[in-house]
Formats: C-alpha cells, sequence, structure tokens
C-alpha cells in the first residue's frame, strides 16, 4: 500500500472513529491504529494552527494531534492565555516542538527560547519550525540543569521513535545514551533585560534542577510555569524557592478546563483519576483575582 492509500485509510478511520466516538485517548492504543505520514495540522486554541511532522507513528505528540487534534488542550489553553503577551517565553524539554510552534504563534513578537538535548528531536523540531515559518525561535542543544557540564541522556524508546522521555543521568560512564552538555539557563537569560514571562518544564525527572538553574530568573522576572510533575522527583528546593517569591500551585485537568489548587508540586493525583489527565501543574505568583481574570475560561477551585 502506498502513502497515499496509507493517509486516506487513516483519515477515513479517524473519521469513523470519531462518529462512533470510540476514539482511544492511550498513547499505547493510538499506537495500534492505521499510519498517517505527513504534516498534521493542529489547532490548540481558537485562531492558532500550525503543523507537525508525522512519519508513521514516530512522534507521540504529533501522533495525538493527528487523531485528536489537540496535545494537553488544557495545558495549551494556559500557555496561549498567560503568554499571549509575553517578551519571552522557555520551553524546557521543547521536544518536536508543540508547545514551541504554540507560544510562537500565540506571542509573535516574543523571544521564544526552546531547550531540548536530544539531537533527532531537535532536528525535527527545526524542521516543524521551518515549515511554519516561526522566525522568533531560538534552539539552544542542552539539557537544562542546576550545573553546566555534560550527562547521559537515556531513554528506552524503539529505534526510529522521537522520544519524549529520555532521562539525564550523570556522565560517569555507567549508562548508554547520547552525551549532551548540561546547562544552567540563568546563565544567557540573566544577560538580556528582556524579562521571561513564562516557563514551560518537562523534563521527564530533573524538572528540580531545571529550574533551579532559572533561579535568579525566577526571583527577577516571577514567571509563570507550566510543569510536569508525572514521576517522582525531589520537589523540595523548588517548592520553597517559588513559595517565597509567593508562587501558589494548581493543579492542570486535561480533560476539561479547570484549575485545583494543590499544596505543591509532589501532590499525587485525585482518587480514581488517570495520572496523565492531572500530569502537569501551573506555578503562578500572580494574585487570584487577578489570574481568574486572565483566564476567564478557567474553573477554579482554591485550597480551603
Amino acid at each position: 500500500m502506498n502513502r497515499a492509500a496509507r493517509n486516506s485509510r487513516a483519515v477515513a478511520e479517524r473519521e469513523r472513529l470519531v462518529a462512533a466516538r470510540a476514539l482511544p485517548r492511550a498513547l499505547s492504543e493510538l499506537l495500534t491504529l492505521p499510519t498517517f505520514t505527513g504534516f498534521v495540522t493542529t489547532t490548540p486554541v481558537p485562531g492558532t494552527t500550525f503543523e507537525m511532522l508525522l512519519c508513521d507513528r514516530d512522534d507521540g505528540i504529533a501522533l495525538r494531534c493527528f487523531w485528536h487534534g489537540v496535545y494537553e488542550p488544557s495545558s495549551s489553553a494556559l500557555i496561549a492565555a498567560l503568554g499571549h503577551d509575553a517578551d519571552r517565553i522557555v520551553d524546557i524539554g521543547a521536544h518536536t516542538g508543540y508547545f514551541t510552534l504554540l507560544a510562537a504563534h500565540v506571542a509573535p513578537r516574543a523571544q521564544i527560547i526552546a531547550v531540548e538535548p536530544d539531537a533527532t528531536n531537535l532536528a525535527r523540531l527545526a524542521l516543524n519550525a521551518r515549515a511554519n515559518g516561526c522566525s522568533n525561535i531560538a534552539v539552544v542543544r542542552a539539557a537544562a540543569a542546576d550545573v553546566n557540564g555534560r550527562g547521559q541522556l537515556c531513554n528506552d524508546a524503539p529505534e526510529g521513535y522521537l522520544s519524549s522521555g529520555g532521562r539525564l543521568t550523570d556522565d560517569d560512564g555507567s549508562a548508554a545514551g547520547q552525551l549532551v552538555p548540561t546547562l544552567v539557563l540563568d546563565g544567557f537569560l540573566t544577560k538580556e533585560r528582556r524579562p521571561t514571562a513564562l516557563i514551560k518544564c518537562d523534563t521527564e525527572g530533573s524538572e528540580q534542577a531545571a529550574l533551579m538553574g532559572c533561579a535568579q530568573t525566577l526571583r527577577r522576572d516571577r514567571p509563570h510555569l507550566v510543569i510536569e510533575c508525572n514521576r517522582p522527583a525531589p520537589w523540595r528546593d523548588i517548592e520553597t524557592l517559588l513559595r517565597a517569591l509567593g508562587y501558589r500551585f494548581w493543579q492542570i485537568d486535561e480533560t476539561a478546563p479547570r484549575l485545583t489548587e494543590v499544596g505543591g508540586l509532589a501532590t499525587a493525583a485525585s482518587a480514581g483519576e488517570t495520572p496523565e489527565r492531572f500530569r502537569n501543574r501551573l506555578a503562578s505568583p500572580m494574585p487570584f483575582a487577578t489570574l481568574a481574570a486572565r483566564l476567564p475560561t478557567f474553573e477554579f477551585i482554591p485550597l480551603e
């Protein structure tokens, strides 16, 4: 079967599943469906559309966009609403560029910094940026960390799959993977007067180290943070810093525009719910009334 026929089959199956309200959500199930090769159009928020390349099943985020039209809709809406008037947005763990491209489109006058250590992911990110005509993206090949140096980037993804699950380990020769530079982001974020309005951070367990490497930026600019918290990780140091700066923590519900205030970044998901639904947190120093006004489509559930 040639590519055009395979693509037609995948589109027909998508239409059938949508009509039957039987479209699976789990990535493991999406990986069993007919394959598509080409640029996938996604509309994360109304009025914002861009494309990402998908080659069969090689990018789990682009794959979700093909079948569902969007990836992490609540986090996408938050980044669009809180970043549209930004001077600078930083995407730590940018993968193939979904949130980078979203930021570049909703804040076209902003500087978008995409930080990604994996060389293959970075090549796809650059291709996606060119395909969308984005000229405001600066790409940094490094793993954000709290020390400058190098580390091993390891993942268990099959060959040819653009993994979003790379884990950074110490460069002690005991782990196989890509040798990548580690970078304290404050080193160049604080060189300019340009303020950072928003940071998205997804580094598969090393989020605290990545954010502590931005400590000066956090103190100076107090940006909004969208952080993935789905792996066991130390959070005490970054939580202490953020609380001292007046941050509050909100659990993001990806199935509905809902923010539930939680005690910190390590708060467990609600009983009976899938961790994926609640894996992201918003940390914001913005006063509650101001934040609610900026996010009128969201339901807020504050701590009592």
